[in-house]
């Protein structure tokens, strides 16, 4: 028998002021760093998060003391439209090292690179695609590689270090979500706006398998860090989660959401969920074990929304500010 698990929150513990409309964030899935990643109209700020008493406090259910700390603020010639982070990032080590892609509204892609002192650099990755980048994802190893899925219904395969692109693949409608998983590094997710799943081998560029959600639109899909048997994917108000071991779905789950725009799964849990979409610009976290669902914002434009990969945490980017929240579990 599955004790139901009740999920609370309180408010922000951390709001950070931006000043300007945020439009993609994305919490870097290192377990050794805290760095969020903001996309604004004209530029992208990376802060770090700092934490007291990690351990202890963590052990006791409370609340971590947090704060922050702007790294970098590093210009944009257009509106960021998703991001995705190179695991070559590295603040713990000599040089510092940061990189990362964005979609830019200029239907562009473009890798960024930074010691934090003197050598920053940008490539614009030009002519892959003719309609807005809507996700990206790194080759989780050594980021050597990196794709790109976009409207044009294609996705785009690109050597990171030269800027080369190495193979492109069509569709039949928009690429709303690309991930590669890093426990299966030979497969790459792509989710189409249609309700189609596939998995790709991304050496021979051959398709593995295919899933039809029945219905669209298809807004947002993640594959699980937790469990990589499980995809979550956005269909209107549902959120639909796929066992890839069965080929099906083990559960469908109505969030009171006309339209779920953004599907996150915990990275430390395989049950719990965020999801964004409207009425009110909700955000709300989900049990897909049981029935609970806690709104923990309503009424403020959504710019993205990111789990912490060790902490019960949540970033959530909002008209011009970014907020963390504490998600708490309890039996």
């Amino acid at each position: 028998m599955t004790i139901p698990t009740k999920i609370e929150s309180s408010p922000p513990i951390l709001t950070v002021p931006l000043h300007e409309k945020v439009y993609t964030t994305e919490v870097y899935q290192d377990r050794s760093q805290n760095l969020v990643a903001v996309g604004l109209r004209s530029s992208v700020v990376i802060l770090e998060l700092l934490f007291e008493g990690v351990s202890n406090r963590a052990e006791k259910g409370d609340q971590d003391k947090i704060d922050y700390q702007v790294i970098q603020k590093i210009n944009h010639d257009s509106r960021v439209q998703c991001f995705a982070w190179s695991p070559e990032t590295s603040m713990t080590v000599s040089p510092k090292c940061l990189k990362f892609a964005t979609g830019g509204a200029d239907y562009n892609v473009r890798i960024f690179s930074s010691d934090l002192a003197d050598n920053e650099g940008v490539r614009v990755l030009r002519g892959g695609h003719s309609d807005y980048v809507n996700a990206l994802a790194y080759q989780p190893s050594d980021g050597s590689q990196i794709v790109s899925g976009s409207d044009d219904h294609t996705i785009a395969l690109w050597d990171s270090s030269s800027g080369q692109r190495l193979h492109t693949n069509t569709f039949s409608s928009a690429v709303m979500a690309v991930s590669w998983h890093p426990e299966e590094v030979s497969k790459l997710m792509v989710a189409e706006k249609n309700g189609i799943l596939h998995m790709f081998n991304i050496v021979s560029y051959h398709p593995i398998l295919s899933l039809d959600c029945g219905t669209g639109p298809l807004l947002s899909a993640d594959w699980s860090l937790y469990n990589s048997l499980l995809i979550a994917t956005s269909i209107r108000s549902d959120v639909i989660i796929w066992d890839l071991s069965k080929m099906a779905p083990i559960t469908k789950k109505y969030l009171r959401q006309d339209n779920v725009k953004s599907v996150k799964m915990s990275p430390s849990s395989e049950s719990v969920l965020a999801t964004a979409g409207q009425p009110n610009y909700s955000v709300k976290i989900s049990n897909i074990k049981n029935s609970h669902i806690t709104p923990i914002m309503t009424n403020q434009p959504i710019g993205g929304i990111s789990w912490h990969p060790v902490k019960n945490i949540l970033a959530v980017g909002h008209d011009e500010n970014i907020s963390i929240h504490n998600i708490t579990k309890k039996m």
